[in-house]
């Protein structure tokens, strides 16, 4: 029992640990230093268009994984399900359209830093010369 308990505690380090990780990044030119959760959430569930420097927006997410999770909790407060329920609803009732998906974070970062507007996120790991880190306010 006390080794299980160890390993609770210590994986539940890594979790929160990890949700330190998902950094929020966006296209070189939006002009953007500092962005808040709120503004992250109303761009990728589609209720605002414009960066706050008004420039206009265009979301990105991975497909899948563990840093998408951890992007979803932290930052929409939904879960993948619920985020891709989300979407479908809009679609179906001509709402909006998704974020672009790709399967990884060097795609992720290849179309961010060749998308004008562009906002995405990506794990700590990441090679992010080609894009700006913006500072979660």
């Amino acid at each position: 029992m006390r080794k299980w308990m160890t390993f609770m505690i210590a994986v539940a380090g890594c979790v929160t640990m990890a949700q330190a990780e998902v950094r929020i990044v966006v296209n070189t030119g939006a002009g953007l230093d500092t962005i808040d959760a709120k503004t992250v959430e109303n761009l990728f569930l589609g209720r605002k268009k414009e960066l706050p420097n008004g420039t206009k927006a265009v979301p990105v997410t991975l497909t899948e994984g563990a840093v998408h999770e951890e992007f979803l909790g932290s930052f929409v407060s939904r879960s993948s399900s619920q985020f891709k329920s989300h979407w479908k609803k809009a679609v179906f009732t001509g709402q909006g359209q998704p974020p672009k998906e790709v399967k990884t974070e060097a795609e992720l970062i290849e179309y961010v830093a060749a998308t004008p507007g562009a906002i995405g996120y990506v794990g700590a790991s990441a090679d992010v010369s080609k894009v700006k880190v913006v500072a979660k306010k």
